[in-house]
């Protein structure tokens, strides 16, 4: 009963914070994995608030620390019931790379996707492909990155001058547009085929209103505040290469700092790089993080 008692009050205190935390048998212990759930709120592309608590699953390197951060944002999938699915977002084997590097890692799942699918979707673009707007997107995903970020320095074994953001697809976008939030101490972004509005099966290739897009990436870039990676692939069947290689011209001439690559084919579709071709990515990250200056003194083992 005391037990009992006691466990409670700590969950008390913890939602006082903020933060949730989370046991379940699935973690891993290796990584130090915990699940914390976080406060967050955003509006729709009609205004409306959506609010509700994001779970963000942590992993961290043996020790104290402090260790440098990554926060990882994921994609969209192209109905609801895939946006449903998983309840929380882990990207367990790109966590082990950044693990493995020293970094403590923070993988939120934003509103409207698993477990807050029923609070409401603040990154809906509207209807009508050739009308498709951005910015509540672009506006509700880069704010709760900036939450995460918060949240995780104020913890002891987080390093607030150390900090990196990655993403994936419409997560590719939400790391652009953290980006130019103005958040201290971050020293390097990388986006992985960051975009919106594909379709392999209606459009391959050729995003809803790239012009949209491309507005969107022109804003953010005037307020651009570390260097970024931009990682996109010949055969991704959601942005094709001309597409992605605009976003970029746009995103350098209005002041941003982007190296953008583009790699060669990856599977039957590039769009899936980050996810399963670590042999590919993971070594041109070994460079470009060392260039940054982000490569951990003591990279765990």
């Amino acid at each position: 009963m005391r037990a009992c008692l006691k466990r409670f009050l700590v969950l008390i205190l913890l939602g006082l914070h903020g933060v949730l935390v989370t046991t379940a048998q699935t973690l891993d212990q290796a990584l130090r994995e915990e699940v914390w759930h976080l406060p967050v709120a955003a509006r729709d592309i009609k205004g409306r608030e959506v609010a509700g608590n994001i779970p963000v699953t942590v992993f961290r390197p043996q020790g104290d620390g402090p260790f440098p951060l990554v926060v990882i944002s994921h994609g969209r999938a192209g109905s609801r019931e895939g946006r449903a699915k998983p309840a929380r977002q882990r990207f367990e084997s790109a966590a082990r790379y950044f693990v493995r590097k020293g970094f403590a890692v923070a993988v939120p799942t934003r509103l409207g996707y698993g477990e807050t699918i029923a609070a409401g979707d603040p990154e809906d673009r509207g209807a009508g492909c050739s009308n498709n707007d951005y910015s509540a997107l672009v506006e509700a995903s880069g704010a709760q990155v900036q939450a995460v970020v918060t949240r995780m320095r104020q913890e002891a074994w987080a390093d607030p001058q150390r900090l990196l953001l990655v993403g994936q697809s419409v997560g590719g976008i939400a790391t652009v547009s953290a980006t130019s939030r103005g958040i201290t101490g971050l020293q390097a972004a990388v986006n992985f085929a960051g975009g919106s509005g594909g379709s392999p099966e209606r459009h391959p290739g050729k995003p809803c209103a790239p012009q949209n897009m491309d507005r969107e990436i022109a804003r953010l870039a005037r307020s651009a505040n570390a260097p970024m990676l931009w990682l996109y692939t010949e055969n991704d069947q959601y942005f094709d290469p001309a597409t992605t290689r605009a976003w970029h011209a746009t995103y350098q001439a209005n002041g941003g700092r982007a190296d953008y690559r583009l790699l060669p084919p990856y599977s039957d579709d590039g769009h899936k790089l980050f996810a399963q071709g670590n042999a590919v990515w993971q070594p041109i990250l070994d460079v470009w993080l060392a260039d940054a200056g982000l490569l951990p003194a003591s990279p765990a083992r």
